[in-house]
């Protein structure tokens, strides 16, 4: 009589499914435990890898960058009890710092905008100055964002009673050098 064995099917085996959980298990950790050859997010060594490997931090060794100093407002125009002065350039517009030294509220609008002889088309302006105050009004567009560094400035912006809507004083200037 002869008696053959049977075979388990490797499912059944158990060192088949403990051999299973460790592959899986290495695959998701990312198939290596060594810290030190780990890529960061923002495609560096990582910091705990760079102080294993004797590297200085780069944001230790790095000598801090300077912020270059920001030019003073340049004045374009004065009248009426009103000072305007071009701030800057933005990526939101033209900035202009307004001063009033009147007794009520006026309003700015811009009628145009030129920067280094570029002229801005679509241009949205409407800030109101509160009496004896200073503030920022920006006339609003993306039509000079390749006009480049501001050398001169170029507008006509209207000046507002905000309460009565009268005009108290069109505000032209040409080409007026910026401060640097």
């Amino acid at each position: 009589m002869t008696t053959e064995k049977k075979k388990k099917s490797i499912f059944k085996r158990w060192w088949f499914w403990v051999l299973v959980v460790v592959i899986v298990g290495a695959i998701a950790s990312g198939g290596s435990g060594d810290d030190t050859d780990k890529i960061t997010d923002e495609g560096s060594t990582s910091q705990t890898a760079k102080s294993d490997k004797g590297i200085a931090s780069e944001t230790a060794s790095a000598p801090k960058k300077e912020e270059a100093p920001k030019a003073e407002p340049t004045k374009v125009w004065e009248g009426n009890g009103v000072t305007i002065y071009f701030k800057e350039a933005t990526d939101e517009g033209l900035k202009f710092l307004v001063e009033n030294t009147n007794d009520k509220s006026v309003t700015i609008q811009a009628d145009s905008v030129a920067l280094n002889g570029f002229s801005a088309n679509d241009i949205m302006m409407s800030d109101d100055i509160s009496p004896n105050s200073k503030g920022y009004a920006i006339a609003g567009t993306s039509d000079l964002a390749d006009a480049g560094t501001p050398e001169k400035v170029s507008g006509n912006l209207t000046v507002i009673d905000s309460n009565t809507f009268d005009t108290i004083a069109n505000a032209q200037f040409t080409d007026v050098p910026v401060n640097k």
